[in-house]
């Protein structure tokens, strides 16, 4: 058995690695859906202190 050769074929567990996971990407920004509702109303109400302002 050449250890060379067998390197260089791709197994389809290696090809999973390299494609988008786009549960865990929902999961992770479903986890930080706090934070990005306190940013979006910070910027908001700062937004609306400009405008009000001006």
């Amino acid at each position: 058995m050449n250890l060379e050769k067998t390197s260089d074929k791709t197994t389809p567990g290696m090809a999973m690695d390299n494609e988008f996971d786009i549960r865990s990407s929902y999961r992770t920004l479903w986890c930080g859906k706090p934070c990005i509702i306190g940013i979006v109303a910070l910027f908001s109400a700062v937004a609306l202190i400009v405008v009000l302002s001006g």
